[in-house]
């Protein structure tokens, strides 16, 4: 009786006071106990070993602003915990993009973990905990309430920001979170689709189970069919809707539903077609988490495999709500960094307080999406975009390609632009843009879908309307030049050898069944290229003289426009030849006081 009493009282200490329990867990641990899964599971004598470890290897270290990633769960629990112990300030990022380091720089004087030297930036650098793994003796108190530390988010802004946390805010969380899903996480295994180094998986993959004493699986699930070849069993993962809405209805995933009991999803809506996905195949109960970095959790919505789907959030214990004048929705809870301070989010929300408080969103109110639950500030890549000196205005919406919704970017360039874009290939042009914010955004964030236009259509008050960005995006791709394979100079002749692309628009209506080049092109080619060629950006065309068509041009055939400019009589002459002979030619005049 007395053994049930005192795990009783244990375990009562998990639920009310989550950092005290885990550090009475760390300093009595318990070798049969495991905490984290791999080919070499590791127990909690040596979790706790590496915990102090760290703890030692912190406390040598100066003090600093650090930035803390790891690609494994084990080594990052323990780097973090042995911080907190030693009472270091670390900063979480989400990822270790160029762009991402650039701002880092900025709060942070050293680096710790899985960094490689480029990434490193300033002066103090630590890659790893190279001390080994003997007993370190033990801190002497718990963690501090009140150590802060830092989450790296896009904010309302999309630009990388730190949010501080404190410990105090993690045990409010932690508590409330126990009290509404420890018999879910009782003798279960958590497997994880979602990193640690965010929020989401930061909570749900690491702290929660940690203070539950369940087993963590340390390889992150990539795809759905990482999960055919486990052979655990009572398995609650923590995913996220994109995750979720990859399962297909085959019969190899229908051995998992007696494996699989629990999901519990955050980072972005979960539309119902794939609760019921997942329902239908592993027969899960599916927990949905509202909230964000600088909230905590806020609310859940859970749907079992035998009732409806739920429409509206329940907030988590302690967590006040209300709809503000603007439809937002307004938290007051512990777990805040200010928790007597209503908190406004970025959601409009329907509230109803009968039977019982709860909330149903109703979409974003403002322009940071979530896409596959990455944050993603569209405000944040046009102005990236219009950084670059030939683009005047980039706007970026979300679209749709084959039931997948992506990113499309409208790119209105400057005259330089324009010019650009008639002497490189379109594609060499969204190459450039690719790579360029790739330093800046995941691979997930970069438009799927480009269109270039000289000219965005604006309405009477000169602004950009949304739906006008949608239509050009809906548009066939603007080519109105040839692909430039090569080009020669020679005093003032120049030879430009031209591939003509099949997408051409000047093909459309010209004909339908065998399309040609109509001559207006190949005119409109001469000018514009005479103008590169021979600095004419100025100048205007007087007259075109002994303009002569040949030979029809089709799609895909490859043509040689050489120009000879003659300053003194300020004429240009120009013909199009390819292997079957000449194609056209003309004379172009220019009126003199613009040359």
């Amino acid at each position: 009786m007395w053994l049930n009493g005192f795990i009783e009282k244990f375990i009562g200490l998990a639920m009310s006071k989550p950092f005290e329990f885990l550090h009475q867990q760390l300093i009595r641990p318990n070798g049969q106990s495991i905490v984290f899964l791999d080919d070499t599971p590791v127990n909690w004598i040596e979790f706790s070993q590496k915990v102090f470890s760290w703890y030692q290897t912190w406390s040598e270290l100066p003090r600093l602003n650090w930035a803390l990633y790891f690609d494994k769960i084990d080594e990052f629990a323990a780097a973090f915990l042995g911080a907190l112990y030693a009472e270091q300030v670390v900063y979480i990022p989400n990822d270790k993009l160029p762009g991402t380091m650039v701002h880092l720089s900025k709060w942070v004087g050293g680096f710790v973990g899985d960094f490689t030297p480029h990434e490193q930036l300033l002066s103090y650098t630590f890659l790893s905990n190279t001390t080994d793994a003997r007993r370190k003796s033990s801190p002497s108190s718990s963690i501090k309430l009140d150590t802060p530390f830092y989450f790296l988010t896009s904010g309302s802004t999309g630009f990388p920001k730190p949010v501080q946390k404190h410990v105090r805010q993690l045990d409010e969380e932690l508590a409330s979170l126990n009290l509404l899903f420890e018999s879910i996480l009782k003798n279960t295994q958590i497997y994880a689709t979602v990193s640690h180094q965010h929020f989401f998986g930061f909570i749900f993959r690491l702290l929660l189970p940690l203070v539950n004493l369940r087993p963590i699986k340390t390889e992150t699930i990539l795809f759905p069919e990482s999960l055919l070849s486990t052979k655990a069993a009572n398995i609650t993962l923590i995913s996220s809707p994109a995750f979720l809405s990859r399962l297909t209805h085959t019969s190899s995933w229908q051995f998992l539903k007696s494996q699989i009991t629990h999901v519990f999803s955050a980072g972005g809506p979960l539309f119902d077609t794939h609760v019921q996905s997942v329902q239908n195949i592993w027969k899960s109960c599916v927990v949905e988490i509202y909230g964000s970095t600088e909230t905590g959790a806020v609310g859940f919505k859970k749907s079992h495999p035998e009732s409806e789907i739920q429409d509206f959030f329940t907030p988590l214990p302690n967590v006040q709500i209300k709809m503000d004048e603007d439809g937002l929705l307004c938290i007051q809870a512990p777990h805040l960094n200010q928790p007597k301070h209503w908190y406004t989010c970025a959601d409009k929300v329907a509230v109803q307080h009968a039977p019982f408080p709860s909330f149903k969103l109703l979409g974003r109110a403002d322009r940071v999406i979530k896409l596959e639950e990455k944050r993603i500030s569209l405000t944040h890549m046009e102005q990236q975009l219009q950084t670059i000196s030939w683009i005047t205005s980039a706007n970026v919406a979300v679209i749709k390609i084959l039931q997948r919704t992506v990113l499309g970017a409208v790119i209105e360039l400057s005259p330089n632009g324009f010019q650009l874009y008639k002497t490189k290939s379109r594609s060499e042009i969204v190459d450039y843009l690719k790579s360029f914010l790739k330093t800046h955004f995941e691979s997930l964030a970069i438009p799927r879908r480009w269109r270039f236009v000289e000219k965005i259509p604006r309405n009477a008050q000169d602004k950009i309307e949304y739906p006008t960005i949608l239509s050009i995006l809906e548009t066939p791709p603007m080519v109105k030049y040839p692909k430039i394979i090569n080009i020669t100079h020679s005093n003032l002749h120049s030879n430009l050898e031209l591939e003509i692309p099949q997408e051409l628009q000047y093909f459309k209506g010209h004909f339908k069944d065998e399309p040609i080049l109509p001559g207006i092109a190949q005119l409109d080619w001469a000018v514009e290229y005479a103008k590169i060629e021979f600095d004419l950006h100025h100048a205007n065309v007087n007259a075109i003289k002994l303009l002569k068509f040949s030979q029809i041009i089709k799609p895909k055939q490859v043509i040689n426009l050489m120009l000879s400019h003659n300053p003194t009589k300020m004429s240009t002459n120009f013909s199009y030849e390819s292997n079957t002979g000449r194609h056209a030619s003309g004379v172009i005049v220019w009126e003199s006081d613009n040359v």
